[in-house]
């Protein structure tokens, strides 16, 4: 009987629905109710509006990639990256073969953990070959609603003999697609008051080749807003991959742009979150090398990398030649200015564009049995620009050691002289429900790395120490307590710091998933750190509370609604939307409508995920005061044309001085439209 419940939990097949409904509000309710006895502080205004949200939430749940995406990302959007979206978004319409999974497969899916991963290979490697998806609910230490979620972006097949060129190019699939970007303000007025030399549109072309998994072939045209384009220049930013998987010795092979990400990212990381994610307390991955398909210009490598597979050594050298944007600086540690955002606009802007030659050489060694993998890595980055030539080099150990319940990970990195930035990780399986996790970060004063990206408090790895622990209890197959605790100090002085800082993030965050019917979520953070002051500097506190409810009856309509309150000192800040989607059954057509309203400074500033066109991964900043709306269509009239437009406004208040850029909103309304014409072959 027990398996029998758990295979039709796992089918989404539950009892009538108003049964279903009627337990689930009590059980939320009892939640509720626990969450504010154990979080202090939460003001009963705040609790009672989540209720009038709970009261008014009414949703389905559906698998297309909206729904799947905001499953897997949720409000932390700000956590994932566009890469690590783009990637999943590809496995969702290119399905993972469960029978070929392999140990760079599993990384893609980041919202697994570390042991998780590890016993899916396991039991991948011991049940070959798989059936059916649903057998992924077997895997030991997997959660039912993570198994459910895995399921959508894989397959369980029969292992297919090597296959031939021709074969891969007529099982391919192509896709072309044209995004475009249009705000309601003139061109000529857009380009006179900023100063751009080009109009406030924005255009991507995207073209895209996938076949069986293993092979990838694909361009990126982009022009940002303000951007010029014209027939003779084209447009400002050019990007082109070749990937190939499994040939010969060769598992991996990249030709183009491509990201580089070893270790825990103390010398490259590219192409993912480098903060302190409360969901993932585990460390990064230990090594990934793949294709560079989002828009972003900066953070990845244009050349070529291949990965040597030799049983159980990966030998993995890299090259890279490109060109960044920047200008010859008088600073001594490092003589360059770098310009990272991509932006071409005005003539300053145009003038560091491609100014500075860059070239990246190294080689990454890794090897590994059942339990233990280590790896070495060294690299030299290397900028030129007339008679200024300088080099950045590092060398770095990395270790990942798993044994039953018990995992120990951790790398170090050394510079040109010597200074080294190191952090160290252990995670440990207290009971099948309860994961504790923690480690311990020391990242010396003027450590030099480019294209870094660790876990931390800083975008850049220096000058930090810290100690951070993670507990994720289940407390039931539905309901999940994260508590998180970090605990940093920046010794030295910075920049826009001139005197040493410390502080303390505190994080906690109670949900409950019903993925066939219900999720919900109550997030509080309380953010302890010194700033700036009128008087000089001092410790300041920013609390923040995230309350989010949705409910899936029907599979026709779906309300979701979220509320949030960030308060430091005597400024509160508060954001209420309400998102309404409705997808007509048997029909390639969808809608989804917005309306938030909003009240924060910009220090308060607020964020939450929104649907967008494809490839438009929007997590969007709320502060000043105001409304926010927008009116999201897709319709597929074919199988092989995908249409989608995004209308959205926001209103500005007379609250706050609005600054001088927003004066060419009319009557302090800022509109746009997104349009996304999509053929795949």
């Amino acid at each position: 009987m027990l398996i029998k419940n758990n295979i039709l939990g796992f089918c989404g097949k539950y009892p009538p629905r108003f049964e279903i409904f009627r337990k689930s509000w009590v059980d939320i309710i009892k939640i509720s109710i626990f969450a504010y006895m154990g979080m202090p502080r939460v003001p009963w205004s705040f609790i009672s509006l989540v209720y009038i949200c709970l009261c008014v939430s009414l949703t389905c749940y559906a698998q297309d990639w909206d729904e799947v995406l905001y499953a897997v990302v949720g409000e932390a959007s700000d956590e994932v990256s566009d890469e690590e979206i783009a990637v999943l978004e590809e496995l969702f319409s290119h399905k993972c073969n469960l029978n070929e999974l392999t140990e760079p497969d599993c990384q893609q899916f980041f919202f697994l953990t570390e042991f998780e991963k590890r016993s899916l290979l396991f039991y991948v490697e011991h049940n070959k070959p798989l059936l059916s998806v649903y057998e992924l609910q077997n895997v030991l230490g997997l959660p039912l609603e993570k198994a459910r979620l895995l399921a959508l972006f894989c397959v369980a097949e029969p292992v297919k003999p090597r296959k031939s060129l021709s074969d891969f190019l007529d099982d391919g699939t192509h896709l072309f697609s044209v995004q475009s970007t249009v705000n309601a303000v003139s061109n000529d007025e857009y380009k006179s008051e900023n100063g751009y030399q080009g109009g406030a549109n924005k255009e991507i072309v995207r073209y895209r080749f996938q076949s069986h998994n293993e092979l990838y072939v694909g361009f990126t045209l982009k022009k940002d807003m303000g951007e010029r384009l014209t027939f003779r220049d084209g447009f400002d930013s050019r990007s082109a991959y070749i990937q190939k998987k499994n040939t010969g010795v060769f598992s991996n092979i990249v030709l183009g742009d491509y990201l580089l990400n070893i270790g825990q990212g103390l010398i490259a990381s590219q192409g993912g979150f480098g903060g302190s994610s409360i969901e993932q307390a585990g460390g990064k991955q230990s090594y990934v090398l793949t294709k560079h398909s989002s828009s972003s210009e900066f953070a990845y490598f244009r050349g070529f990398g291949a990965t040597i597979k030799l049983k159980q050594i990966q030998i993995t050298p890299f090259f890279s030649q490109r060109k960044l944007d920047g200008k010859i600086s008088d600073k001594k540690d490092f003589p360059f200015t770098i310009q990272k955002t991509g932006y071409h606009r005005t003539e300053s802007e145009c003038a560091t564009k491609q100014a500075i030659d860059y070239s990246v050489v190294g080689t990454h060694l890794q090897f590994e049995t059942q339990r233990l993998r280590v790896g070495f890595a060294v690299l030299q980055h290397r900028f030129s620009k007339d008679s200024v030539d300088y080099a950045v080099r590092n060398a770095s150990f990395m270790y990942n050691y798993c044994k039953r319940h018990v995992r120990l990970y951790g790398e170090c990195a050394f510079d040109t002289h010597f200074r080294f930035a190191t952090i160290h990780g252990l995670q440990y399986s207290l009971t099948d429900g309860a994961l504790f996790s923690t480690n311990v970060r020391l990242y010396q004063y003027e450590f030099q790395s480019f294209n870094a990206s660790a876990e931390g408090r800083q975008s850049a790895v220096e000058n930090e120490v810290g100690w951070r622990s993670n507990l994720k209890l289940t407390l039931s197959q539905n309901v999940t307590l994260i508590l998180d605790n970090d605990l940093f100090a920046m010794p030295h002085e910075r920049t826009t710091m001139r005197v040493p800082t410390q502080g303390d993030v505190v994080r906690m965050k109670l949900s409950y998933v019903r993925m066939s019917f219900l999720s919900a979520y109550y997030q509080y953070s309380l953010t302890t750190q010194m700033q700036k002051a009128e008087t000089g500097f001092e410790m300041c506190r920013k609390r923040k509370h995230i309350a989010m409810v949705s409910s899936f009856p029907d599979k026709a309509v779906q309300f979701k609604i979220s509320a949030q309150r960030s308060s430091q000192g005597d400024e509160v800040g508060y954001l209420v939307y309400e998102d309404v989607i409705v997808r007509v059954p048997k029909r390639p057509f969808s809608l989804s409508v917005r309306y938030a309203q909003f009240d924060a400074s910009y220090d308060n500033r607020l964020y939450a995920w929104e649907d967008n066109v494809m490839y438009a991964f929007s997590s969007s900043q709320y502060f000043y005061a105001g409304t926010y709306w927008y009116v999201l269509l897709k319709w597929k009239p074919t199988s092989n044309i995908n249409l989608q437009t995004k209308l959205m406004q926001t209103n500005y208040s007379d609250k706050y001085e609005l600054p001088e850029a927003y004066d060419l909103y009319k009557d302090n309304r800022k509109l746009a439209v997104h349009v996304l014409v999509q053929v795949s072959l």
